[in-house]
């Protein structure tokens, strides 16, 4: 357990390092469009396709952040009706559901990943990105995904999960 433990650990600072990378890089290519096409009257017209596509890897890898520490959108007024008990167990079914979900979700994304590398398709403005790349963060946000829901569905269902906040 303690080499589990040690590893989401190691997992939880990569996620939450890459995050800040991807924001950091993000502004820096933002306030270097805003400067150039104020100053210069031009703007590259690749940094606001590079900055859509590290989005999407900050968005796919962010959200397993959130479902790490349940901050992740959820109806909850059931929760605040049905017994605690029955609560919890409700929450790690559909913890499981999602993760379930996921797991299709993250096939459908190598399913496009493989149709796309085989076409070679690249970036409209960035011929030297390959597009798969762009799609390979469904793949690597859903099953980041998956992991932190059947993590959570088996704190839930082992009866170690709060549903208080």
């Amino acid at each position: 357990m303690k080499i589990l433990k040690k590893l989401n650990q190691y997992l939880t600072f990569i996620e939450k390092g890459f995050v800040a990378a991807g924001i950091i890089v993000t502004t820096i290519l933002v306030f270097s469009a805003v400067i150039t096409r104020y100053f210069f009257d031009f703007s590259p017209p690749w940094i606001e396709e590079l900055t859509e596509y590290i989005t999407l890897w900050i968005v796919f890898v962010g959200a397993a952040l959130c479902i790490k520490k349940t901050e992740h959108v959820n109806v909850d007024i059931i929760f605040h009706i049905i017994p605690q008990r029955y609560g919890k167990i409700l929450m790690g079914i559909l913890s499981i559901i999602s993760g379930v979900f996921l797991v299709y979700f993250g096939y459908a994304s190598y399913a496009l990943i493989a149709s796309t590398k085989a076409t070679q398709q690249v970036s409209i403005s960035m011929d030297w990105l390959p597009m798969y790349v762009v799609y390979l963060s469904a793949l690597v946000g859903s099953l980041l995904m998956t992991l932190e829901f059947f993590k959570l569905g088996w704190r839930f269902i082992t009866g170690q999960g709060n549903l208080s906040k």
